[in-house]
């Protein structure tokens, strides 16, 4: 994290203040109470990082900054753009089909 284009203390709080964020909203999405809240939140956190590849893309930056490190440090900056791209639809995807079990549920109790 210290290689992106992050101050110093930004980059070290988000060393661990992003895992702890996944591991919490992972928790939440397979509590059937916070299911939803929990895809909304995780779907938001991946457009955040999409959002950040783009940037990466356009050369904000003006450097483009290190994709090492993490479990798919072997992708180039367009194919992170690409799997983050796939896992937002999988996330939308995700968020259509709890509605629409809430949807059917809801029918459910008032046909009884």
């Amino acid at each position: 994290m210290q290689r992106q284009p992050f101050s110093d203390a930004y980059g070290k709080f988000l060393t661990w203040s992003i895992p702890a964020t996944e591991i919490l909203l992972s928790l939440m999405m397979v509590t059937t109470a916070f299911r939803k809240l929990g895809l909304y939140l995780s779907t938001s956190l991946m457009i955040c990082f999409t959002g950040y590849i783009v940037l990466v893309q356009l050369h904000y930056y003006g450097k483009i900054p290190c994709s090492c490190g993490g479990v798919i440090s072997k992708l180039s900056w367009p194919q992170h753009l690409l799997f983050n791209l796939f896992f937002v639809a999988i996330g939308f995807l995700g968020i259509y089909l709890e509605q629409r079990a809430d949807s059917l549920q809801q029918n459910v109790h008032l046909a009884k």
